[in-house]
């Protein structure tokens, strides 16, 4: 198509449409240049681009790649231009462009001349690409997060140890909220008990002691609050718990069916470590640790409940022979002394038949508070089953076996009868352990039950040592 005056389309028109179109033309020899709609939108002109190098417009960071492509050029690997960088405007901020183009040209020392090419503003495609690198990123991290909260929930629904599980979660934990140290803390009569730890050194474990509800502590205030917080200064607290150095803190009731069982506590290295984002994030782990604490201790109570008899509350028989041969094995092995007494109610069958099961009941309850009070703390009392009783006294030799069996004989006479007439006594079957013949704690109680036996024919009120 012809151009210029007596062309269809006047050279200044032609110039006009490719501008707007972002072509430009720039000659290194004679320093004219052909600007475009681009680079006057961001306030320049071909006269005040005469005096300003192309390169001191280009963004710090983006200098390097610029000035390697033309590195390129100047070397004649290549004549063509393809970049994607900032420049800056007139105002002083900076818009993304894609440049391309091509060297018509060189001079005579072989150095790129004539350019031709063409820009595009690709600012709002760049802002856009970093909203979805960011979106991406979040994307990512709420994934990771995700990822963590669920290997807090596999910790929760396996059967280990309340010790393991907090371990784990407190791992876990450090994935998403990089802490300086870390507790759990248990709730039992209105003190804070630590039976968990991350970044704490052995002296601070051993100073460490139970928080009170009654302190002015931030780890009382979660609790009485019932509400999780973050402190960036503590500063204006009492602080009671080892570990604590950082300044920053996030503290977690751990809470189940409206019952509070403790507390999660983190603590950063400075101010401003911990944001309502990461407080969040701490209120999910504390939900798991809640149901794990819940999970374990609830599991403890129905064990406990099937080794205790549910009428006297002391421990039974199956109670008694899992102890019994841990005890007979560690008395063997350190040959130290052990012995059993087996303990029978006489004439029981009489006491239900003539005053009825709920007074029998009530005898077996009471003969259990009198053998409780008589026995020392290291005994262990147990109900064998019906009217018997087993008593095993770890460290205890024959001498001061029959004195507790005495005192047992002395003290169960006091209870009485409905009708006052007649007093509950008992048969004792007393044995020790024998080294040389005993090979298990079945042993030891069939000498026992013996003793027992022999006691029961000699009258009973007695007791009986084989």
């Amino acid at each position: 198509m012809p151009l210029g005056p007596s062309g269809d389309i006047p050279i200044k028109e032609f110039q006009t449409v490719l501008a707007k179109l972002g072509v430009f033309l720039d000659n290194n020899e004679t320093g004219e240049r052909f600007i475009n709609d681009i680079m006057t939108q961001f306030g320049y002109t071909e006269e005040n681009m005469k005096n300003i190098s192309w390169m001191d417009l280009v963004h710090p960071d983006d200098r390097e790649n610029v000035k390697t492509e033309m590195e390129r050029i100047r070397n004649n690997e290549s004549d063509r231009f393809d970049q994607i960088y900032r420049i800056r405007t007139v105002e002083g901020d900076y818009r993304w462009i894609y440049n391309s183009g091509i060297f018509l040209s060189r001079d005579r020392d072989g150095n790129p001349a004539l350019f031709l090419g063409a820009d595009r503003d690709i600012t709002t495609l760049k802002e856009t690409e970093h909203k979805l690198s960011q979106a991406l990123m979040a994307a990512e991290k709420k994934t990771f997060e995700l990822e963590t909260l669920q290997a807090a929930a596999k910790t929760v629904t396996s059967l280990m140890e309340l010790e393991e599980a907090v371990d784990v979660i407190l791992q876990q934990i450090k994935k998403v909220i990089p802490y300086k140290t870390a507790s759990v803390q248990v709730l039992k009569d209105d003190e804070l008990h630590i039976i968990g730890t991350k970044g704490w050194n052995s002296q601070e474990l051993n100073e460490q002691k139970a928080i009170p509800l009654s302190s002015q502590s931030p780890n009382a205030l979660v609790i009485k609050q019932k509400e999780a917080m973050f402190l960036q200064n503590l500063n204006n607290f009492e602080l009671l718990e080892s570990g604590h150095q950082g300044s920053s803190w996030i503290g977690v009731p751990l809470i189940i069916n409206d019952k509070i069982l403790g507390l999660l506590s983190c603590n950063g290295y400075a101010t401003d470590d911990f944001n309502k984002e990461q407080l969040v994030l701490a209120e999910g782990f504390g939900d798991f640790m809640a149901i794990a604490i819940h999970n374990v201790q609830t599991h403890e109570r129905v064990v406990q409940q099937t080794l205790t008899d549910p009428l006297t509350g002391i421990n039974n028989r199956r109670c008694f022979y899992d102890n019994g041969e841990k005890l007979f094995f560690q008395a063997k092995r350190y040959n130290r002394p052990l012995s059993v007494l087996m303990i029978d109610l006489d004439n029981f069958k009489n006491v239900n038949d003539q005053y009825g099961h709920k007074t029998g009941d009530e005898v077996l309850v009471a003969s259990s508070l009198v053998f409780k009070d008589t026995i020392r703390k290291s005994d262990q009392l147990y109900r064998y089953g019906g009217e018997e009783f087993c008593i095993i006294l770890p460290e205890t030799d024959q001498k001061t076996t029959q004195i507790i069996a005495d005192r047992i004989l002395e003290r169960i006479r006091t209870i009485q009868l409905p009708d006052g007439k007649k007093n509950i006594t008992v048969s004792i079957g007393i044995t020790a352990l024998d080294f040389e013949k005993d090979k298990s704690f079945e042993e030891t109680m069939s000498r026992a039950d013996k003793a027992l036996y022999s006691a029961k024919n000699q009258d009973k009120d007695r007791w009986i040592i084989l």
